[in-house]
């Protein structure tokens, strides 16, 4: 793979929220694409931004298939939730969620797609499943790579992270970082990350971020952390009691110490058309792991994407 350095997307347009907040998005499409076609709304996770996913927008447009890249409100190029912007913060996930309805509605339904996909990693697979449980119409699959359907907060335990989380939000003090967060660090160490096993995958990103300041994202806070627990909540209800039809794959690296892999594997229980695969050394970025990792989830998705009907062409080796 060559070692080329994350260039930021100059064409990345910009859409307002119901709220007026601005949020960044791009799309990319194969050539030759029209109306009728398929397209992937690719969903990033906390902290990060489309540009990241360049290489990953690629295969996919080898695939013959347009991407939709998007910021999250609060990170990326879109517009920040508070005046310390390296504070990742949101007071309800529903903001979220609405702002992918909109994102859908306004940018994505006047294409005509013919397939519509969501592929979403950590916190945009936790969005990309509460959107389709939300009842949402018109999407033909999902792939959902290590998502959030739970924190791994050791070393302590989660429920005292709540706790801790409840207590701040009521003594008005849910825009502080959570414990032992803090801004954007340019010094982090490969060694020791729980990100990616890859060095070139993680320098790349890191060396982006130092290049592009506006980029910067440091820990959630403990308000964010508290919204994020309970959309946690609605998520599994919502899951228990609903017979979701939507084929999905799910793609989870078992050394995850993110999320926790054995919440994956538990969701799949729900999901009539789901398929759990595990990789015994990825970690969370799987997408951005080491190659012998990438190559065989690749296989996972082309597999999946040619049972589902939206890959039109043959893969490229990423």
């Amino acid at each position: 793979m060559n070692k080329e350095p994350i260039a930021w997307v100059k064409e990345a347009a910009f859409l307002g929220a119901c709220d007026g907040l601005p949020l960044r998005y791009h799309i990319g499409f194969p050539p030759k694409w029209h109306a009728g076609d398929p397209i992937v709304i690719l969903l990033t996770g906390r902290a990060e931004c489309l540009d990241k996913y360049d290489r990953v927008q690629k295969a996919l447009l080898e695939r013959g298939v347009a991407v939709l890249r998007k910021d999250w409100r609060g990170q990326g190029g879109s517009g920040r939730m508070l005046p310390d912007s390296h504070k990742g913060h949101v007071t309800d996930f529903a903001l979220y969620l609405d702002d992918l309805q909109r994102i859908l509605q306004i940018v994505v339904t006047p294409l005509q797609p013919g397939g519509l996909v969501l592929m979403g990693h950590s916190m945009g697979s936790h969005l990309a499943l509460r959107h389709l449980l939300s009842g949402a119409k018109g999407v033909c699959a999902a792939i959902l790579e290590s998502p959030m359907f739970s924190i791994d907060t050791w070393p302590l335990p989660y429920g005292l992270v709540r706790k801790i989380c409840t207590r701040a939000r009521a003594m008005g003090l849910e825009d502080r970082y959570i414990p032992a967060g803090g801004p954007f660090r340019a010094d982090l160490a490969f060694k020791g990350n729980n990100l990616t096993g890859d060095p070139e995958h993680f320098f790349r990103f890191q060396n982006f971020l130092i290049q592009h300041p506006s980029m910067q994202m440091g820990a959630p806070t403990l308000g964010w952390l508290h919204a994020a627990s309970l959309s946690m909540d609605q998520l599994w209800q919502e899951l228990k009691k609903k017979k979701l039809d939507t084929p999905i794959l799910m793609l989870s690296g078992e050394a995850d110490q993110v999320v926790r892999p054995k919440d994956h594997r538990k969701a799949c229980t729900f999901l009539p058309r789901g398929i759990c695969v595990s990789f015994p050394k990825g970690r969370h970025e799987l997408f951005m792991e080491r190659a012998e990792i990438r190559q065989m989830l690749w296989q996972h998705v082309d597999v999946f994407g040619r049972q589902q009907g939206f890959f039109p062409k043959l893969p490229a080796q990423v």
